[in-house]
């Protein structure tokens, strides 16, 4: 063993004993953030105390080096204060959208509450904040969750009159017919995530249902689609066209104190399709009736075809317009 060897593994053992050992490596760290505002502060004992309490400082006004050193440090990116608060909700409400990058990489629970159910969607939907919105909903966020008062996102800016916000929010589909083959049926199914268990079996359209009572007449109102549905419809299965003379005479009767309504397209009716069977299994949301579990669609497949929804098997299918289903009328009240 040489000298100089010899002193380096002396002076070690001395560091060791005499605990200067983590007083340099505590050293270490300080310098290593020294430049930066987390050495402005002494960490608590477990050097955890000052990323918890900075992270959420960060997220407030947008100092986005500080929360990526932050992070790079492992800090609690759901940590909360007293408000129930936390750094994904402060930065969509303050409009700082490379935090809302950084900690939606970092993998942040997106769709976390505050204490009044409050989530990152409705605070930048608050503050008017197009951009905000958009990435949220691009990466996940549920836009249908209503917080303790029963507030959406979607109720917010359509009261706030954020037009943009509320398209963002909602999806406008097709409600004038057509003659469709298979190829244009797939595609409308891939396009808007329509669930179909033969082909689109990893589809998941996501609806907001209301149920509500209108001149003592049920009706179901999806929030996201603007469109209102009969919650039952046809108490009797019928031909294609008997279906439309029922329609007239709903329409004749003023149901809802609606006079509009109409069959759905395959769009419309493909909106109602659940990806999991109910209670009944039946693959639509329990909020409908059951009886009507074959519906027609006002879409032809061709001179003597038309389109249907078979919530039984959880498909969209063609039928003979000779044949016997129920109808499930549909209106817009965008």
């Amino acid at each position: 063993m040489n000298t100089v060897f010899r002193r380096i593994i002396v002076s070690f053992l001395i560091l060791v004993f005499t605990g200067q050992l983590v007083k340099a490596q505590k050293l270490t760290v300080q310098v290593k953030f020294s430049n930066s505002k987390v050495s402005e502060r002494e960490p608590d004992r477990e050097g955890k105390g000052l990323i918890t309490r900075d992270i959420l400082e960060a997220a407030k006004e947008g100092d986005v080096e500080l929360l990526k050193q932050l992070l790079v440090r492992e800090a609690d990116q759901n940590k909360t204060d007293k408000k129930g608060w936390f750094p994904l909700m402060y930065a969509s409400f303050g409009g700082h959208k490379e935090i809302v990058e950084a900690l939606l990489n970092a993998g942040v629970d997106i769709n976390r509450r505050t204490t009044d159910g409050s989530t990152a969607l409705m605070a930048a939907t608050l503050q008017g904040d197009n951009s905000i919105v958009k990435l949220l909903l691009e990466k996940g966020a549920d836009k249908t969750v209503k917080n303790n008062y029963g507030v959406t996102a979607l109720s917010t800016a359509r009261q706030k009159g954020y037009d943009e916000i509320v398209g963002l929010l909602t999806v406008n589909l097709r409600s004038s017919y057509s003659d469709l083959g298979y190829s244009q049926v797939k595609t409308i199914l891939k396009e808007y995530n329509f669930f179909d268990l033969l082909s689109n079996e990893t589809g998941n359209f996501i609806n907001d249902y209301e149920l509500k009572i209108i001149k003592g007449d049920d009706v179901v109102q999806d929030n996201i689609t603007g469109l209102m549905w009969h919650k039952s419809g046809s108490e009797k299965n019928m031909k294609w066209e008997d279906a439309k003379t029922w329609i007239e005479d709903l329409n004749n009767m003023g149901y809802a104190g609606g006079d509009d309504w109409r069959l759905p397209t395959v769009e419309e009716a493909a909106s109602l399709l659940e990806s999991s069977v109910n209670n009944d299994f039946l693959y639509i949301d329990p909020v409908f009736d059951i009886m009507q579990r074959l519906i027609w669609t006002g879409d032809r497949f061709g001179s003597r075809g038309a389109w249907n929804v078979n919530f039984a098997t959880g498909n969209v299918i063609w039928r003979f317009t000779n044949l016997n289903l129920y109808v499930r009328p549909v209106r817009s009240v965008k």
